[in-house]
């Protein structure tokens, strides 16, 4: 099990169904609330695939406040690679081969108008206990952006491309309809800054 804390910050994972909603809160505040989507009566961001993960809770150790989630899904190799999320979106066969524990990462979000850096080391600490411990060889998952102009971020999907394309091998190839192809259009050098 994971509990892992350092500084303000202590990250653990979800133990029963209140933690499990109080981060599909957080998910609603952050995805869905206040950005022109449909509203939901009951204020929580769910789906199927979070009886099928393990959540992870990134909490303010003074006052226990829920401050970021994320949630993972462990696979045992690629082997299993059709029952994650991203491959609703993404033909993913090439990495059926892979032989390694997998993680899928997924549903990454900071309560609104929380802006400490210490949060993302606190999240990024517990992820990297978690590969240590549980011998994962491989993480991935889905990124989402706010709104509709890539040029918002432009400098992010340039170091998108520039340091995280997946190897050849493993490259993710096209299965949704409608695509952005970051990898494509963004050539230049990232601002490191602004991305």
């Amino acid at each position: 099990m994971l509990n892992w804390g350092k500084g303000r910050y202590r990250t653990r994972m979800a133990d029963d169904a209140d933690d499990l909603a109080a981060a599909q809160a957080l998910r609603y505040r952050a995805f869905i609330a206040g950005t022109g989507a449909h509203p939901r009566p009951e204020g929580r961001d769910t789906d199927h695939f979070d009886a099928l993960c393990q959540h992870v809770l990134i909490e303010e150790a003074r006052t226990d406040r829920l401050v970021a989630t994320f949630r993972m899904m462990p696979l045992m190799s690629g082997a299993e690679i059709g029952r994650c999320y991203s491959a609703q979106y993404y033909e993913l066969d090439a990495l059926r081969a892979y032989a390694g524990r997998m993680v899928e990462m997924g549903r990454f979000c900071i309560e609104p108008g929380v802006t400490d850096p210490d949060i993302l080391r606190a999240a990024w600490g517990a992820m990297t206990a978690f590969v240590d411990d549980e011998g994962v060889e491989m993480l991935f998952g889905c990124s989402s952006f706010h709104g509709t102009d890539a040029e918002d971020y432009a400098d992010s999907f340039a170091m998108l491309r520039d340091r995280h394309l997946a190897p050849k091998l493993w490259l993710p190839r096209i299965k949704a309809p409608n695509v952005f192809r970051f990898a494509d259009r963004f050539r230049r050098k990232p601002d490191r800054v602004k991305a």
